[in-house]
């Protein structure tokens, strides 16, 4: 499987706040079998969000870890039913990334620069918000990967 399936894609998503969201990603990626351990990858995003916040308005919030715990690098997206706060932001789009920390290519930067880029025009964003099925979201997100392959 690649960085991103279906599985891996939520939308109306509901949670209670930054820390349920981060736990039910991480859940996801694992139930997927991208880490080894599941503990170890929510301790390292906690511990990159230390560092500055992954909230960056927009609604749009990009948690990631470069971590042992991770086998496969990959990428999670939930689109929540109503935003939550994260920090000083309120959020409704969520993409999580995952890297193996002996990844020597940056991957994960590279998943943000082309996430990060898109996420810049506005249509793509309120497409994703109005996106009906995981299908469309999977196609869109799909599209931002191969149009920046790494």
């Amino acid at each position: 499987m690649g960085l991103l399936n279906d599985n891996l894609i939520n939308i109306d998503v509901r949670c209670k706040g930054k820390d349920d969201l981060i736990k039910y990603l991480s859940h996801k990626a694992d139930e997927e079998g991208k880490l080894y351990d599941v503990n170890k990858y929510i301790h390292d995003v906690y511990q990159r969000e230390k560092e500055y916040s992954t909230a960056f308005g927009y609604l749009i919030a990009i948690p990631h870890a470069k971590s042992s715990a991770v086998k496969n690098s990959f990428f999670t997206f939930a689109r929540l039913k109503e935003p939550i706060k994260w920090d000083d932001n309120l959020v409704q789009l969520v993409f999580m990334i995952g890297v193996p920390d002996k990844d020597a290519n940056n991957e994960h930067l590279k998943i943000l620069a082309a996430i990060s880029r898109k996420l810049i025009d506005e249509s793509f964003r309120e497409e994703l918000l109005k996106a009906a099925s995981t299908d469309q979201i999977r196609t869109m997100l799909d599209r931002v990967v191969s149009e920046s392959r790494f």
